[in-house]
């Protein structure tokens, strides 16, 4: 792990290939993820698991031998953020062992979620798609939690990708503490493609990133492909018109067809869920006020009746899968339970075959 430390360290400027040079790369890609994963399913199913193996969640999908896995394909692993406080994150930096993160120390899991699921479930063969957050953490606690992470997929042999994402620790929006923390998404993928060409990524192990169709353009899906992401999973589309519109530009470009784009599902059960959604999308403005009223119209009309709400949840779940399944080339869809009730409804639409 030492040579991991010591390649933080190195200039990762002009890691990056020309526009035309990525997409050519992303075109050999294709023939080799469409010909597996995406290709066998006509849209490959990916469920975020729970935080924890002490939810009830978790030990719901471990009933019946994984009956709920059943039409899943992949299985995605979150990377949370844990409270760290700014003194506390000061005091790591401080200490003699500056390169030992709090947060990591509190982060690490007793037990490994695919692991545990792998060893309840026989025959369990889903992808394994394990997040690594930049959060709070140097270039070198990355790149170790890279290597370790895809030493895990590779050693599960059913494949896998690493999900590089910036994360979404409220010290990174804190502007000295941005300036000590200055990983995002675009470095870890320089810094993990110098640990592919060192040899220490083992080299099945794909690097996914995330784009956020409400806020952002597709420029930056175009930088990402060009990053060298292999797949880019999309925020839900939590605002139709202004999905449906970068969508079709993504499309038109070509973006769509250069990399396998999966599209997020949350399972929104009240209007406060909704709105927890557009808070971590950061989605805003006069789209999201109107669906925002949809959803308390609807707990208005059924507020005194939790089945009536509930029955009103899946049929607006069930009619974004359809929405989802109708987008021009779309390459699958990422279920989020999140929430107990949103577990519950994960249950109903495995049930009736909705994913």
């Amino acid at each position: 792990m030492q040579a991991v430390v010591m390649m933080a360290n190195i200039s990762i400027a002009g890691c990056a290939p020309a526009i035309s040079q990525a997409f050519a790369k992303r075109a050999s890609f294709k023939v080799n993820v469409r010909a597996g994963l995406f290709q066998e399913n006509r849209l490959a199913r990916f469920l975020e698991l729970p935080a924890s193996t002490s939810s009830s969640a978790f030990s719901l999908l471990q009933e019946g031998n994984g009956r709920l896995l059943e039409p899943i394909h992949g299985l995605i692993s979150p990377d949370l953020p844990t409270k760290v406080s700014l003194l506390d994150f000061f005091y790591s930096l401080l200490s003699s062992n500056m390169f030992s993160s709090t947060e990591d120390k509190e982060r690490q899991p007793v037990v490994d979620m695919h692991t545990v699921l792998r060893s309840g479930i026989q025959g369990l063969k889903c992808w394994q798609v394990r997040t690594v957050a930049a959060q709070t953490r140097t270039m070198a606690q990355i790149q170790e939690l890279m290597v370790k992470r895809a030493e895990q997929i590779d050693n599960s042999g059913c494949g896998g990708a690493l999900l590089l994402v910036s994360g979404g620790h409220p010290l990174r929006e804190h502007w000295l503490t941005g300036k000590l923390t200055p990983a995002d998404s675009f470095s870890m993928f320089r810094a993990a493609k110098l640990l592919q060409d060192s040899g220490l990524l083992p080299p099945g192990v794909q690097l996914w990133a995330v784009e956020n169709p409400l806020t952002n353009s597709i420029d930056r899906l175009e930088k990402k492909i060009e990053a060298g992401a292999e797949a880019v999973i999309l925020q839900p589309p939590l605002l139709p018109n202004q999905f449906a519109e970068w969508w079709s530009n993504a499309q038109q470009k070509g973006f769509l067809r250069a990399v396998p784009v999966v599209v997020g599902l949350p399972l929104i059960s009240s209007s406060r869920n909704y709105e927890f959604w557009v808070h971590l999308t950061q989605a805003s403005g006069k789209e999201a006020d109107a669906v925002m009223g949809q959803w308390r119209q609807a707990e208005a009309a059924h507020g005194n009746d939790p089945l009536a709400m509930a029955a009103y949840c899946e049929h607006k779940s069930m009619q974004l899968i359809e929405y989802i399944k109708n987008l021009p080339d779309v390459a699958g869809i990422h279920v989020m339970p999140v929430t107990t009730t949103g577990w519950q409804q994960f249950q109903v639409l495995v049930s009736k075959g909705a994913l």
